[in-house]
């Protein structure tokens, strides 16, 4: 039995001074670990698509008479209580606060400077939120716009650097 135990602990001594440390960095490891950052960051970005989709589905939502539950169709004013995805409520959505953060800016990034009509309009004055049913009559025309104008992977990275950069800076001064 000794013979045994010390032929194991013989074995496990060579084992050990054979194992080396964690190997440097390789491009493989580089890139695996660039892949999986880029699955994250797609994965966010889905999440803050999905709350666009599932906004507007909500803003359209009507009894089928011509009443809608959510928005006032003459202006397109989000009802009062109805708790938006960039707003203090994004945890209902099943959004972290980075998202609804990055999706906030992009929403307002695109109501500045838009190439195409934003679907969103956000009013500094009243602090509201707004679907834009002056450029885009039905539920489809705005889905096809969302569709088109869909956030990417790189764009949150992009977002989400922009605030993190601002709030480091805030919290300095």
């Amino acid at each position: 039995m000794n013979v045994i135990t010390q032929q194991i602990e013989e074995n496990l001594n060579r084992n050990r001074q054979q194992s080396t440390p964690e190997p440097q960095r390789t491009p493989i490891r580089n890139f695996a670990q660039n892949l999986s950052m880029g699955a994250l960051a797609h994965s966010h970005a889905m999440n803050c698509n999905d709350a666009m989709k599932r906004w507007l589905e909500m803003a359209w939502q009507h009894d089928g008479q011509g009443f809608y539950y959510n928005v006032d169709m003459t202006t397109g004013e989000f009802a009062h209580r109805f708790a938006v995805p960039t707003g203090s409520k994004y945890k209902r959505w099943g959004m972290s606060k980075t998202e609804a953060l990055v999706l906030r800016r992009y929403l307002m990034q695109w109501q500045r400077q838009p190439r195409i009509s934003p679907v969103f309009v956000f009013d500094e004055i009243s602090r509201r939120w707004y679907v834009n049913i002056y450029d885009y009559k039905t539920y489809q025309d705005c889905l096809s716009i969302l569709q088109r104008c869909s956030i990417s992977a790189a764009r949150y990275l992009e977002l989400k650097q922009q605030i993190s950069k601002e709030q480091k800076q805030k919290k300095q001064h």
